[in-house]
């Protein structure tokens, strides 16, 4: 065989191994972003019911602040009238 193809050949094996490697190194940074990414819907996930149970408690909380606002509206109308029924004093 003439020298020229030797080389080539070697040539093109070197480049064929290079490139390998190369892909390789790439499928590899693939898969850590694929399992990156599965880790962050992981965490978004939990932070979205995280935020659900919170919206909940808020509402929750709301509702007992009206509850005893109106509590306490009743109470002064009931203050209120109770005063206005005392007979004054002599």
């Amino acid at each position: 065989m003439p020298r020229r193809v030797i080389i080539i050949i070697s040539v093109l094996g070197a480049l064929l191994v290079a490139v390998s490697v190369a892909l390789a190194t790439l499928g590899t940074q693939l898969d850590n972003v694929r399992i990156e990414r599965d880790d962050l819907n992981g965490e978004v996930e939990d932070l979205q019911q995280e935020i659900d149970t919170i919206s909940q408690e808020h509402e929750a909380m709301t509702k007992k602040v009206q509850d005893q606002m109106t509590a306490i509206e009743q109470l002064k109308q009931d203050l209120e009238k109770s005063r206005g029924q005392t007979p004054a004093a002599p």
